[in-house]
């Protein structure tokens, strides 16, 4: 019997990547993460964890097949479901394989690098924020009969917050308030019965406009507008040559009409998210499950379709020719790939055995033969699509199916051995090595999102979803970043994360401040301005002299000086007198006044 070995580098049972020591979690590499996935477990990122409980059973992994089975073959395709038994073009077993398509390893060109503050207003501009505070107002209004007179900047401080505390990550939101535990950055920027507040009565759509029928068709009408708004930007970007499919949870365990459970996944229960990504990890597009109907005009010719399938079509609908996709078994199938090569997009990914329409060796005896066993299966007909079926036998059988790679050519890889208590050397085909170089794409976005995911207990998903869009857009543009700076002091996602928080935060207030009166509004029209509220005045905040040029001097408005004065308090916008004999502007400012 062949030496039962395991290997160091394994990924997790989730199929998620291993997160690095906590010493530099957020300066993430996507080739070191990805040469963490274990090559000869290659269905890991791919079992049936990805199926929601509607999958069928049946359809039992290549992890979970039998080494010890009597037979030396496979079943033949008589014994099999009548799924496998459609097929579209004829194999032959064979170790050469010629592919149509040019392998070009292009990355996405991306734009000059900006401020984290300008980078997320591309998703989030001043038109969503106003959008969002006009119907949370109309929305208080119907239900309490009063306007929550909300404004877009505090709208926008609100999603500020929501960074900070990400970055923070207290066990309670109330803490960032309570005494002992004061965030000033948090505290001093909203006062927290005000973001509670917003919070529970934040909308992006209005209810009163939606007709039943509509809310029946789009299970996840609340957020449509917000969804499709971050989705179209995030179609706009260049997109990389190597990108993957993969699920991505929005992790939810309330009452929702579109909720999921996908076992094995970090996150099981919550909304599923199909998402199409780079290498890199960057989000180009993507599509939140709806339920049944959400992929039912996307089939292939035969009519044939599924969740899947129909995730696949959808995502790569508005791909242009030459791009290179990966997928796990939950997505591939032989006329999918087939599909797509008419359209110049080549498909990769591992394969369930019940979608192979020929006979490989059974594990057994590749078993027998020795670590690094592989065979081949490729198309005959030169008038079907050149399409590779690769079985590659490690300390477990893998399934692989592609129109772009093949056996060839074969590659050394390390392995550890139990047995021999060290390294040994495996052969393994090139499908398998670039599969392990381009599926990671979503996974590293999950990664990166959950070191810092805005979090915070709501029996309402669209806060959830609300949430998740603002952390999908921030892991997009701190990418971006990366990939447009040329310098080597590259901002790390904690610090960008804050920083942008810090930025939101601050661009608020400026816009709250601006409906102060102009030095020219003040030479012309001369508007008696009201004095300021007392809580402001005590609030040390921005409360600067500033000298002001005007024909005719303004008096001063603290009580009992009647003197001129051409200084004026930028943050009150009112006159006060400061000389040698007389300080009216620190005496105005202080509580006892």
């Amino acid at each position: 019997m062949a030496a039962s070995c395991s290997d160091p580098c394994a990924s997790t049972s989730s199929g998620l990547p291993r997160k690095r020591p906590s010493g530099n979690l957020t300066d993430i590499d996507a080739i070191d993460v990805l040469e963490r996935l274990d090559d000869s477990d290659l269905d890991l990122c791919s079992d049936d964890s990805d199926a929601d409980v509607d999958y069928d059973p049946s359809s039992a992994s290549l992890l979970n097949h039998s080494e010890e089975s009597d037979d030396d073959v496979e079943p033949p395709p008589s014994k099999r479901s009548k799924k496998s038994l459609k097929k579209t073009c004829s194999f032959r077993k064979s170790d050469s394989f010629a592919s149509k398509f040019k392998v070009l390893h292009q990355t996405a060109e991306m734009d000059d690098c900006e401020s984290p503050v300008e980078a997320i207003g591309k998703y989030f501009s001043n038109k969503i924020f106003e959008s969002m505070a006009d119907l949370t107002n109309r929305y208080h209004t119907q239900h309490s009969g009063k306007s929550l007179k909300v404004t877009p900047a505090e709208i926008k401080t609100f999603f500020g917050i929501s960074l900070v505390i990400g970055c923070i990550g207290m066990k309670r939101l109330r803490m960032y308030w309570e005494k002992k535990t004061k965030v000033p950055i948090v505290a001093n920027a909203m006062t927290r019965n005000r973001f509670f507040k917003i919070r529970n009565n934040l909308k992006v759509v209005d209810n009163a406009l939606i007709s039943e029928e509509a809310k029946k068709e789009d299970r996840l009408w609340k957020v449509t507008p917000l969804v499709e708004h971050i989705r179209n930007i995030c179609t706009e970007l260049p997109r990389e040559n190597f990108l993957s499919i993969d699920e991505q949870m929005i992790s939810f365990t309330g009452r929702c009409p579109a909720r999921q459970y996908v076992p094995r996944k970090p996150n099981p229960t919550g909304l599923k998210n199909f998402v199409l990504a780079g290498s890199s990890g960057l989000v180009y597009d993507f599509e939140i499950y709806r339920g049944e109907g959400t992929f039912a005009k996307f089939k292939l010719k035969d009519g044939s379709g599924g969740q899947g399938v129909g995730a696949v079509l959808r995502l790569t609908k508005d791909l242009g020719p030459g791009k290179h996709v990966f997928c796990d078994r939950f997505f591939t199938t032989i006329p999918l790939i087939e599909h797509l090569a008419k359209q110049s997009i080549s498909l990769t990914g591992t394969i369930s055995a019940k979608y192979v329409p020929v006979q490989f060796s059974s594990d057994k005896v590749m078993k027998s033969k020795g670590r690094g066993t592989m065979e081949q299966f490729v198309t005959v007909s030169r008038g079907n699509e050149p399409i590779s079926i690769v079985k590659w036998f490690d300390t477990k059988s893998i399934l692989m199916a592609s129109s772009l790679h093949g056996l060839h050519p074969v590659e050394d890889c390390k392995r550890w051995c139990k047995q021999k208590k060290q390294f040994i050397t495996v052969p393994r085909p090139a499908v398998v090595q670039k599969y392990n170089l381009s599926m990671g794409g979503v996974d590293l976005c999950d990664q990166a999102i959950s070191y810092h995911r805005v979090t915070a207990r709501s029996k309402r998903w669209p806060i959830r979803v609300i949430n998740h869009l603002l952390d999908l857009a921030v892991n997009n543009c701190w990418l971006t970043q990366r990939q447009s700076n040329s310098s080597n002091k590259l901002m790390q996602l904690f610090d960008y994360r804050f920083i942008m928080g810090e930025q939101i935060i601050a661009s608020a207030a400026k816009e709250a401040d601006s409906d102060y009166l102009t030095d020219d509004e003040l030479q012309t029209t001369r508007k008696i301005v009201p004095l300021p509220m007392a809580y402001n005045r005590e609030k040390g905040a921005k409360h600067l002299p500033e000298a002001v040029k005007l024909n005719n001097s303004g008096r001063c408005r603290r009580e009992g000086c009647s003197n001129k004065t051409s200084i004026r308090c930028t943050k009150c916008n009112v006159f006060l007198c400061i000389n040698a004999s007389r300080n009216c502007f620190m005496l105005f400012h202080k509580s006892t006044c």
